[in-house]
C-alpha cells in the first residue's frame, strides 16, 4: 500500500511539474472573485503572459487596475512615459511655490496605528488636484510618483535663485 501510495504521488508531482513547464509556454491566469475585493469590484485578475505578469481589475466601476490592501513590495514601479502618448505638453511653473504650499507630516493609520509620514491628499488637492485621485467610495489618494516632476522643476528654480546669490555675494565682496 505505501509502494502504490508513494508512486502515485511521485507521477502526481511529474504530471503537475509537466502542466507547468507546458503552461508557461501559454498565458497562466488566476483570477479572485467575491468578497474582500473594494465595493464595485467583482474581480481582480494576475495573470502570466509571457512577456511578464499583468495584474487587472477589469471589472472595477472606479477605472483601477489592482488593489492591494497591504504592501506592494518590487524591484521597480514602471510609468508610462512615453511622448507619443502625451498631447498638450507644458512645462511646469511655479513648482517652488507649489512645494512649498504642501505640507509632509507624521501620523498613525487607523486600521493598525501603525507610524507614518506622508502628504494629507485633501491638502495636497488644494494646492494640486492632479496629484489627486479619488475613489468611488470617496477616498482620495495621492500620485506620489508624479511629485517627482515638482520636485524636479522647484529644485531648478531654487538653483536659479542660488546662482543668482551667488553673483551678488561674488559682487559686495570685490
Amino acid at each position: 500500500m505505501y509502494k502504490k501510495l508513494l508512486i502515485s504521488a511521485g507521477l502526481f508531482i511529474v504530471l503537475i511539474a509537466a502542466a507547468v513547464l507546458v503552461n508557461f509556454n501559454s498565458p497562466v491566469e488566476a483570477a479572485y472573485l467575491g468578497s474582500g475585493l473594494p465595493s464595485g469590484t467583482t474581480s481582480q485578475t494576475l495573470r502570466y503572459g509571457g512577456s511578464g505578469w499583468e495584474a487587472s481589475g477589469a471589472l472595477t466601476n472606479d477605472g483601477t487596475n489592482l488593489v492591494a490592501s497591504g504592501a506592494i513590495t518590487a524591484t521597480e514601479f514602471l510609468y508610462s512615459s512615453d511622448a507619443r502618448l502625451k498631447n498638450n505638453i507644458n512645462p511646469l511653473s511655479g513648482a517652488l511655490d507649489k512645494v512649498q504650499a504642501l505640507e509632509g507630516v507624521s501620523f498613525n493609520w487607523n486600521k493598525d496605528n501603525k507610524s507614518e509620514i506622508g502628504l494629507i491628499a485633501q491638502s495636497v488637492e488644494q494646492v494640486i488636484p492632479e496629484l489627486v485621485v479619488t475613489g468611488n467610495d470617496g477616498l482620495k489618494a495621492v500620485k506620489y510618483g508624479n511629485v517627482v516632476a515638482l520636485l524636479i522643476e522647484a529644485v531648478k528654480e531654487q538653483q536659479v535663485e542660488i546662482d543668482a546669490l551667488k553673483i551678488q555675494v561674488e559682487k559686495l565682496s570685490k
